[in-house]
């Protein structure tokens, strides 16, 4: 059976995403929660949401794996492009709000948006394929 190589690459840069994401963010910026002044039940939040964002990353990282191996367009890689497209834009809106220097100190539009175009790509590798098996 034959891989989608742009699936496996979303698949492949989502879930090293989400190790950094998980253990290297614990190690660096969620713990200098626990040595500030924050109140602990929002310290509990922001890890709580911080990690959910890993679980996230994890769980499409997956589905993506998954649809790699589909000869077909799924809706799952839609409703992916869509997600981490949109995830890119609120990024980078905020950053851009808050000042354009945070364009490049915070630039995780730039990965979302690099998923969902890999994601993209994919899915119309897909969907050629299956026009070509249908001919």
């Amino acid at each position: 059976m034959k891989t989608n190589r742009y699936l496996l690459i979303a698949a492949i840069i989502t879930g090293l995403s989400a190790i950094v994401h998980g253990i290297g963010a614990e190690v660096t910026t969620i713990s200098s929660l626990t040595a500030s002044t924050i109140p602990s039940n929002i310290q509990v939040e922001l890890r709580a949401v911080w990690h959910g964002a890993t679980l996230i990353l994890l769980g499409s990282a997956f589905l993506m794996l998954r649809a790699a191996r589909l000869l077909h367009k799924s809706e799952i890689t839609t409703l992916l492009i869509w997600f981490y497209g949109l995830w890119a834009v609120i990024w980078f809106v905020i950053a851009l709000l808050m000042g354009a220097q945070n364009l490049i100190d915070a630039p995780q539009w730039a990965l979302l948006l690099t998923i969902a175009a890999f994601t993209f790509v994919g899915q119309r590798r897909q969907s050629a394929m299956a026009l070509r098996q249908q001919d």
